[in-house]
């Protein structure tokens, strides 16, 4: 079947932008999906390719939790999917960068002069927002234990299912602090869902502290979460966080509802997302709805890593904020995008940029091949990828891990391979886009 499926990808990138349809059709009949959305827009956001595939799950599977027995086709504007670790470009990364373009936060700016002397300890002094971003703090991959493993002591970890709350934010926050390292900071580049984690608690503690009008607390978290003394701090930093998020990048951007985190159990909310996989081990439930990410569900469905959900036409929208063009929406300044998305050449051999990968010779992954080297791009665990290039972008949102998590890692990486290649070929058939 996969052999089969490689010769039909191979194909399919001769077909012009009909050739973007093959793939990703293929790629549901394969299995390696039941749906998606998928974009190809120009350096000012210009949308040039905008479709969706497939359904929510597959004809012959169960119907999604949400949605009353149907098994609604997947829509472009308002399909929500689990972007996983795209969270940390779209949120994490955007809320950096939008502090250190007004002038408020350096990127060399040490870790403890916002969380302050206690997380110095265990060597952890001389680690800066840069070191954070480059995914070179020397933190491990993953906490240990996960923050969703009965060692780690979440009140609600072992209920059947675990509540979806804040009760353990601080808990994890505190952790933060306490975190071991590794490797010295600066020294190696080691990505590490970490690094994010502790970026989001330090910018809402800054945002907190420092810009209290822009940590009001809105729809992910109750209004008293995010005002001082009413919340424990862990709670009131990632709520701060959060609602600048909101205020500041959604809001700017013109997304819609339909995109942002804890999407509610109301009509359009869970029944609108694009299921994950069948958790047996810690949730015992279908997921749909709710962040697939353990450490992220476990902290209350908001972290630096993973926890945003977004339709594919506000997918869109954030990818454009990135872009090269003149008239691409005003986020930042063009010379901070073109800080964050480069390569930074540090730590040696690494070819991270601030927040983002890139397709330099060392990256081995290639998510966005054959797209150039000097591509910004991500990748998230769900099965979604965002390639932020010079000319054009591209957009792929799916659930490769419906039903099962841990599935199609070959195959979305030939996947998105194969997608990028049809998109290239389109754009070559195509006089005057590049």
């Amino acid at each position: 079947m996969f052999l089969c499926f490689l010769w039909i990808l191979t194909t399919a990138a001769k077909n012009g932008w009909d050739g973007i349809d093959r793939v990703l059709i293929s790629a549901i009949e394969a299995r390696i999906f039941p749906g998606c959305s998928a974009a190809v827009i120009d350096s000012n956001g210009a949308l040039l390719y905008a479709k969706s595939f497939g359904r929510f799950v597959y004809p012959d599977s169960a119907p999604p939790p949400f949605n009353g027995g149907a098994n609604p086709p997947v829509d472009f504007n308002s399909t929500r999917f689990d972007l996983a670790s795209l969270s940390k470009i779209v949120v994490t990364t955007s809320v950096a960068a939008l502090l250190y373009d007004a002038g408020l936060l350096e990127l060399d700016a040490k870790v403890t002069s916002l969380l302050g002397p206690a997380f110095g300890e265990g060597g952890k002094e001389n680690i800066t927002l840069r070191h954070l971003l480059l995914h070179a703090a020397g933190f491990p991959p993953d906490p240990s234990p996960g923050y969703s493993e009965s060692a780690f002591g979440c009140p609600g970890t072992g209920l059947h299912p675990p509540p979806l709350d804040f009760s353990c934010t601080d808990r994890v926050f505190n952790m933060v602090l306490s975190q071991s390292l590794v490797s010295p900071p600066g020294s190696v580049y080691l990505y590490s869902d970490l690094s994010m984690i502790t970026l989001a608690f330090a910018l809402g503690k800054f945002i907190a502290e420092s810009r209290p009008t822009w940590g009001a607390a809105g729809a992910a978290c109750a209004s008293a979460a995010a005002r001082p003394g009413s919340a424990p701090p862990g709670v009131h930093y990632i709520c701060a966080f959060e609602a600048f998020w909101r205020a500041n990048v959604s809001a700017t951007l013109g997304l819609s509802a339909n995109t942002g985190y804890l999407p509610s159990s109301e009509p359009g909310g869970k029944s609108a997302a694009a299921p994950t996989w069948m958790d047996d081990e810690y949730r015992h439930e279908q997921l749909q709805g709710v962040v697939s990410d353990e450490n992220s569900y476990a902290a209350g469905g908001i972290l630096g890593h993973a926890g945003l959900f977004a339709t594919g036409s506000d997918a869109v929208k954030m990818l454009a904020a990135w872009g090269t063009g003149v008239r691409r929406p005003a986020l930042l300044s063009d010379s901070t995008v073109a800080l964050l998305t480069a390569a930074a050449g540090f730590p040696p051999g690494s070819p991270r940029a601030l927040g983002w990968d890139t397709q330099a010779i060392s990256d081995s992954y290639q998510g966005c091949s054959p797209m150039a080297p000097n591509t910004a791009y991500h990748t998230g665990y769900t099965g979604t990828l965002l390639c932020r290039g010079e000319n054009y972008s591209t957009l792929l949102l799916a659930a490769r891990v419906y039903p099962n998590k841990t599935g199609n890692v070959n195959e979305i990486h030939a996947t998105r391979q194969a997608f990028n290649a049809a998109v290239a070929d389109a754009m070559l058939d195509s006089v005057g886009l590049w």
